[in-house]
């Protein structure tokens, strides 16, 4: 496959599409390289950067190789797909059981969709040669992480697959950002006057008991990313998210992140610290105008002030300044981003199954514990249980950071 060259593709990316052109697979590193220049021309949305793209291949624990799917026509690429392969052992919940298909390898499509030409057009013939990948056994599925419902790519990924090879459990994800405003006293008055006396009363108070040792600390620089690692590593393993083992951790691949976003002047990374030990930290990245929240945390012994709400705010009135046009939360649905939320996108994990015994079996499974799971959310949602078990659980939490501080 010869380099290309991405002035034509500007012209071209725009236009209708017709039957004259074909779909390519770059499955190589070498392969990337011919394409590069368009990924950079198209990438709009920092989970689709290609730079982050290498560091996810190159340090993801699963990744086995580049699959990045691109439609061409009159050798011009005017479409992308990007994805990789990758091999785990695919777990599914079914109600308290965990079940899990050993080795599945899986074909996992980055988040936000096509970048290039999103016309029906293009998106069909993406769809369709997702499935030929699974027809000729490449993985077992395929993951469209997190598609807009309103896009061709949506719909389609659930139309066009046969009945065995279809979602028949997708559940839709909530995805909240804040369009920020001109002057940082604005941010409040999407709040409900109640919220607004209770953030101000709980700042009082951590500001009054604990005064001029808070201070908070900005991460920018490539040379601060170590110590950023370091200082909110301390918070991290502390809080709920790293016993559900998500969240953030000092991995090769976050650190990679870290280190690019850096290089690249867009990381913004702020600690929140009593008496020079760190209690809260916010981690994102400002891409094409937006800010983009990576990770959030708070030591649970500081939970009754707040520490990782007043951070977040104090990040929004910074990045109001900088001219920020947008605060995308990310992934989640955290009381907080409901509450400062003022756009929402509802957005779908859409599966593709292969039609070999590991792909029928995830799929089965697979469909089985969402509707397992909807019922049990669904009681606990009209029960309003799912909040207060959170609630419990942080302060189970937040009472053995208390009791035992070092075995922390």
């Amino acid at each position: 496959m010869r380099t290309l060259r991405p002035e034509t593709a500007k012209s071209r990316a725009g236009e209708t599409l017709n039957n004259c052109f074909t779909v390519r697979i770059a499955r190589s590193l070498s392969e990337l390289d011919n394409i590069q220049a368009f990924w950079k021309l198209w990438q709009n949305r920092l989970l689709a950067d290609f730079d982050l793209y290498l560091n996810t291949l190159r340090n993801g624990p699963h990744c086995l190789r580049p699959h990045v799917m691109f439609l061409v026509r009159d050798e011009c690429p005017v479409a992308m797909l990007p994805g990789t392969l990758e091999e785990y052992a695919m777990r599914v919940n079914l109600g308290i059981l965990k079940v899990s298909v050993p080795k599945t390898r899986v074909l996992s499509f980055a988040y936000g969709g096509v970048l290039g030409d999103q016309s029906h057009e293009s998106a069909e013939l993406l769809v369709r040669e997702i499935v030929s990948c699974l027809r000729n056994n490449e993985a077992d599925l395929a993951i469209l992480h997190n598609v807009n419902e309103d896009s061709e790519l949506h719909r389609l990924a659930l139309r066009i697959p046969g009945f065995l090879r279809r979602d028949h459990g997708t559940s839709t994800d909530v995805h909240y950002s804040m369009i920020l405003p001109d002057k940082p006293e604005l941010i409040y008055q999407g709040l409900s006057h109640k919220h607004r006396q209770a953030m101000r009363r709980t700042a009082r108070k951590f500001a009054s008991e604990y005064g001029e040792s808070l201070q908070t600390t900005a991460y920018l620089a490539e040379g601060d990313v170590q110590q950023l690692i370091e200082e909110a590593e301390k918070v991290a393993r502390k809080t709920y998210q790293r016993y559900l083992g998500v969240g953030f951790s000092p991995s090769e691949i976050i650190t990679g992140r870290l280190l690019i976003a850096a290089k690249r002047n867009f990381l913004r990374a702020y600690i929140l610290s009593v008496s020079s030990e760190p209690c809260a930290f916010v981690i994102g990245m400002i891409y094409e105008g937006v800010f983009h929240l990576e990770y959030v945390g708070y030591d649970p012994a500081f939970a009754d002030y707040s520490p990782g709400t007043l951070l977040i705010t104090k990040v929004m009135e910074q990045l109001c300044a900088e001219r920020v046009k947008e605060y995308d939360f990310g992934f989640g649905t955290e009381q907080y981003k409901e509450r400062f939320g003022n756009r929402k996108i509802h957005e779908t994990r859409i599966h593709i199954f292969g039609t070999n015994i590991r792909g029928l079996t995830a799929n089965i499974l697979k469909t089985s514990g969402m509707i397992l799971s909807a019922i049990l959310r669904s009681l606990l949602e009209r029960t309003k249980l799912f909040t207060k078990l959170k609630t419990i659980w942080r302060t189970r939490l937040k009472k053995r950071q208390l009791a035992n501080p070092k075995s922390s």
